[in-house]
């Protein structure tokens, strides 16, 4: 399967559907292209670069953004566009120049944190940025000073030339057309209601149930609807090339509908297919995710049609049940998992009872605690040595099997590594 980046994919979008004011997060450093338009963004706080400050000491104002389905429509904000100027290499790598706003005017770095702009762009300057791909995103550092890197202070709140210790500053770039395809579900959710698009990217079936097919990738999760032929099974990956509209019940909670082209590829991906644990209050990001409850205390009774429910989460919240997708029967009682998928009813999120299966709990013992005292220590580790060199001791053998979560079968030297490394780290 080909790596999809988190949130990390290029708007592959027509002009009609996104706008000229449409920005998503920026895949990599062979983006950065001259003419195109880019905004910094710090995602935690909602903010991008705004207008450079007037006052002697200059920084960048922090402009309120919002980001939906790893998408940002800069329309009607002060948020300043830079655009990607002449490139160059230097002994650190790839460097671009940066205006502001289209105009002759460069952000530069000048001393210590401060910001301002320029006429005229310059390496001496301090006007050429060094992008690097980071775990954040795309980031910025200058040329003239590498450990000067664009970033965020929350506290001030502004956009500085920082050296650590501030929060990262990651780049968007603005969608641009390109053949009509789009290579992530955050993209196709992102479409206006009734736009076509042919889907170019890696989607993965989280669950397919009475003409519901459920999808995810790495950006977020997709629902197709109105599927009457054809298996598919979770954890298989859709070919490429399929085709949908875009759909949604006007709130937030998007679907796709008239889907052709859908079939399996040949790979799998098991991992994200899995349904997540839910452990607290839902929002969009998770529409359409197939999730599951632990241990919920079933009373029996309640069948589709009658009177909502809700699902108690393990912070205290609920979220409301609702069957408007299937029918359910509920079991007569005891403890569940229960899964289903995330749904918007009007302004509220609730959740759409799929499955259950039976609660089993945790092992009374504790992981690598061989002893079976109730702590996890050298002596510990010590016995386990015992038991792998064939000593006749005495042990707990399901909490030495320890090398991995619940265990691998075996009690061997993988188990004392595990738990040699759980002892000096405090962590397994």
């Amino acid at each position: 399967m080909k790596k999809v980046f988190s949130l990390f994919s290029l708007a592959l979008l027509a002009v009609s559907a996104w706008g000229a004011n449409t920005y998503v997060k920026a895949a990599g450093v062979d983006q950065l292209e001259a003419g195109k338009n880019y905004i910094l963004v710090n995602e935690e706080a909602g903010v991008a670069l705004g207008a450079i400050t007037g006052t002697s000491t200059k920084y960048g104002s922090a402009v309120s953004i919002t980001l939906e389905n790893g998408v940002i429509d800069i329309e009607g904000t002060d948020v300043v566009e830079l655009v990607a100027g002449q490139s160059g290499t230097t002994q650190n790598g790839q460097t671009w120049t940066f205006s502001m706003n289209g105009e002759s005017s460069y952000l530069i770095w000048t001393s210590g944190n401060s910001l301002t702009t320029v006429n005229a762009a310059g390496e001496a300057a301090g006007s050429m940025w060094i992008p690097a791909l980071t775990d954040d995103g795309v980031i910025l550092k200058n040329n003239g000073d590498i450990t000067r890197i664009l970033q965020y202070n929350s506290s001030a709140p502004r956009f500085a030339c920082y050296t650590s210790a501030q929060k990262p500053a990651v780049l968007y770039v603005q969608a641009t057309p390109e053949d009509g395809g789009i290579a992530s579900l955050s993209e196709a959710n992102a479409l206006e209601d009734g736009a076509d698009f042919t889907f170019k990217g890696d989607a993965v079936v989280t669950l397919f149930k009475n003409g519901y097919l459920f999808v995810r990738d790495e950006s977020g999760y997709g629902q197709i609807r109105g599927i009457t032929e054809g298996e598919f099974v979770n954890g298989q990956v859709l070919s490429q090339g399929w085709t949908a509209t875009k759909a949604s019940n006007g709130n937030g909670w998007a679907w796709y509908t008239d889907a052709a082209g859908l079939a399996a590829s040949g790979e799998n991906n098991a991992e994200l297919a899995a349904a997540q644990k839910l452990t607290g209050a839902v929002d969009e990001s998770l529409l359409n995710a197939y999730v599951y409850i632990e241990n919920v205390t079933i009373s029996g009774g309640f069948f589709p049609g009658m009177p909502m429910r809700s699902l108690p989460l393990p912070d205290g919240t609920s979220i409301a049940v609702t069957s408007t997708l299937w029918s359910t029967n509920w079991p007569a009682g005891g403890n569940k998992n229960v899964y289903g998928i995330i749904c918007k009813v009007g302004d509220a999120y609730q959740f759409n009872v799929v499955n259950f299966e039976d609660y089993v709990a945790p092992p009374a013992y504790l992981r690598g605690d061989v002893n079976n005292n109730g702590v996890v220590d050298i002596d510990d580790v010590t016995l386990l040595i015992d038991v792998v060199l064939g000593k006749d001791v005495t042990y707990l053998a399901a909490a030495a099997d320890c090398n991995t979560e619940t265990g691998d079968g075996s009690v061997d030297i993988d188990d004392v590594t595990a738990l040699i490394d759980r002892v000096l780290n405090g962590v397994w």
